[in-house]
């Protein structure tokens, strides 16, 4: 079972089940152990912790909230915690929607999850090709790695409008 969350707008274009959390058709989705958590050597500071500093956020990796010296004054822990920057999908005229920030992001700053069913390789073949006969014009791909791709065409969230350019500030 997945979570399907409640979205405020609808098009046949964006007629997807909207979900929370990436839906795994071939595993589950990876547990982790102690072993492969990369524990950084930050302190709480001004109640403050994980900052610019931080060596998981020097090399793209969050910090693992079980794990992390910080606790809960960990400022790298946006998946985890689900800390998405504010955005909205809107009508762009004739290509049609596109994903639009309501507040001031920075470049370079993590906006949110790419969410989708993740699919291994075979399924992918088989995905596109089903697409293609179905004559869709819009599908949703995004890879994971060389065997993971995830699809947010049927199941996805606001995460497949991303823009080709740098977002643009509504706000």
């Amino acid at each position: 079972a997945y979570e399907i969350a409640q979205r405020d707008w609808s098009s046949d274009v964006c007629s997807s089940d909207w979900i929370t959390r990436n839906i795994f058709t071939h595993r589950p989705p990876k547990t982790v152990t102690e072993d492969d958590v990369m524990i950084c050597s930050c302190v709480v500071e001004d109640g403050v912790g994980c900052g610019a500093d931080c060596l998981n956020r020097l090399v793209l990796a969050e910090c693992d909230p079980a794990y992390c010296p910080c606790g809960t004054a960990c400022q790298n822990q946006r998946f985890s915690r689900r800390k998405f920057k504010e955005t909205a999908v809107e009508r762009t005229g004739k290509k049609g929607h596109g994903l639009f920030a309501k507040e001031h992001i920075k470049a370079g700053e993590f906006i949110l999850e790419y969410l989708g069913e993740v699919l291994h390789e075979e399924d992918y073949a088989m995905r596109k090709e089903r697409y293609q006969e179905e004559g869709r014009s819009h599908y949703y791909f995004m890879t994971l790695s060389s065997s993971e791709t995830i699809d947010a065409t049927i199941r996805g969230n606001s995460g497949r409008f991303r823009p080709a350019h740098p977002i643009v500030s509504a706000a």
